[in-house]
């Protein structure tokens, strides 16, 4: 879609340069006519139109997560700007100014050509699995809310359709000292992350022990010494 609407964007822009030239050149045999009322008309329809397009596709795209539809509302939007520029390359060219006319398709190619180049670099990011800071931001924050995270060193986001698949590491605080309390806090960290952030699917929870928790547990008393305990008592 970014590359289709880049291309429409570049031919819109040499046709503009080519009238403009004429227009600078005074050559009024070659000219077009004016626009008329039709014209006029139909930027008012397109600008309506590709409005309420861009109101309904853009809340359908949010809530599935799609980037093919989200860049699609995108595209409506660009129409409509469009049309307002043209709006006023029309009516100079009824006023006597014909050159307002190319000089608002030069600005149109160029929105246009912002929004195309807009599309293919937000695909490109997904295809090379670029990382989203705001889902990254979110992921963390979610994790920093749990009881016993002392720390959220790092977390990473991949995109997966129109979900997300992240990793987070945390290091929990002194009372965390046990294999079971870690598997414990790893999975609170996972259903927090999984409820706080809607588009992600899947979330893997590395728990990194620090210094005090491999001296708490040298503390701890072995298998050996708990079964004697047990059976002295």
């Amino acid at each position: 879609i970014g590359l289709l609407v880049g291309a429409a964007g570049f031919g819109l822009a040499f046709e503009s340069w080519q009238l403009l030239r004429q227009v600078l050149c005074a050559c009024s045999e070659n000219l077009p006519a004016s626009p008329g009322m039709l014209a006029l008309a139909a930027c008012l329809a397109s600008i309506v139109s590709k409005e309420a397009l861009y109101r309904a596709t853009d809340v359908v795209g949010r809530r599935l997560n799609s980037p093919v539809i989200i860049a699609n509302a995108k595209h409506h939007r660009s129409d409509v700007w469009s049309s307002v520029v043209a709006i006023v390359g029309v009516i100079g060219a009824r006023f006597g100014q014909p050159i307002l006319d190319p000089i608002a398709a030069l600005v149109v190619a160029g929105m246009v050509l912002k929004m195309g180049a807009g599309v293919a670099v937000d695909a490109l990011g997904q295809l090379t699995d670029t990382t989203d800071d705001a889902i990254v931001a979110a992921v963390k924050r979610a994790a920093r809310g749990v009881a016993s995270v002392a720390k959220v060193p790092g977390a990473r986001a991949r995109a997966a359709g129109s979900s997300w698949l992240v990793e987070v590491e945390v290091m929990p605080d002194m009372f965390v000292v046990s294999a079971s309390a870690m598997d414990h806090l790893a999975a609170r960290v996972q259903r927090a992350v999984l409820d706080a952030v809607a588009d992600v699917k899947e979330c893997l929870v590395r728990v990194h022990t620090g210094a005090f928790q491999r001296h708490a547990a040298d503390q701890l008393p072995t298998p050996r010494d708990i079964d004697r305990h047990v059976r002295e008592t």
